[in-house]
């Protein structure tokens, strides 16, 4: 109904809202500034106030009153990272992190497996290879029929447990959020797949070229 007087923010209210949030991005500041006003008088004709705000630029923020912030971008703030779909998103740096927590067992159950599997989440598939062996070992787990809170054999235990601790290297996955090169002429999308008796999976490169002949 309000796309008329809104057209920015109803294409991104259609195509970038998840659940109750709004993560987006525009290709300058000024459109995004549009677009923020937008959003904001769009979502008023609903009865809705957008909080939380959390952007990589601070002129996005000025207008922001500091309780309605979820980061500030003050290298000494209390508070500089923030989570957008379970990855955590540094907006000063502008780059993703990946972390990983073990959790306290005294044993490793099916039940364990499947509650630490459920932790590495990555709806991005930045680690996707790593976490496709936990879900191939919890398969193996599975055809073993056991109870859920039966311990595992020992070697699968063993397995399991080298598994968690190379874990702990995800923390130091750090990965730009913005991927294209500056003033891109050409963008081509490379999409590769495969497959094997345990799994399948498919990998996609995204080349950028300005007018320079620079290449990303």
């Amino acid at each position: 109904i309000e796309a008329g007087n809104y057209p920015l923010a109803a294409e991104v209210t259609k195509r970038d809202f998840n659940v109750d949030d709004v993560m987006t991005g525009t290709d300058n500041v000024q459109t995004a500034l549009q677009l923020q006003q937008q959003l904001i008088e769009i979502c008023k004709q609903g009865h809705f106030e957008l909080h939380k705000w959390c952007s990589n630029h601070p002129l996005l923020l000025e207008a922001v009153p500091k309780n309605k912030q979820e980061v500030s971008l003050d290298i000494n703030a209390e508070k500089t990272e923030t989570k957008a779909l379970g990855i955590k998103w540094t907006p000063k740096a502008d780059r993703f992190m990946l972390s990983y927590v073990p959790n306290e067992h005294k044993k490793v159950t099916k039940r364990h497996v499947l509650s630490e599997l459920a932790q590495l989440f990555d709806p991005l598939g930045f680690v996707n290879p790593v976490i496709v062996k936990a879900k191939i070992f919890m398969q193996e787990i599975c055809r073993l029929k056991m109870d859920w809170d039966a311990a595992l054999p020992v070697h699968m235990v063993s397995d399991w447990e080298q598994y968690r601790v190379q874990l702990k290297e995800l923390s130091k996955v750090n990965l730009p959020r913005h991927m294209l090169i500056t003033d891109p002429v050409d963008i081509q999308l490379h999409i590769f797949s495969d497959a094997s008796e345990q799994a399948y999976g498919s990998v996609a490169y995204l080349r950028s070229d300005n007018s320079n002949g620079e290449r990303v």
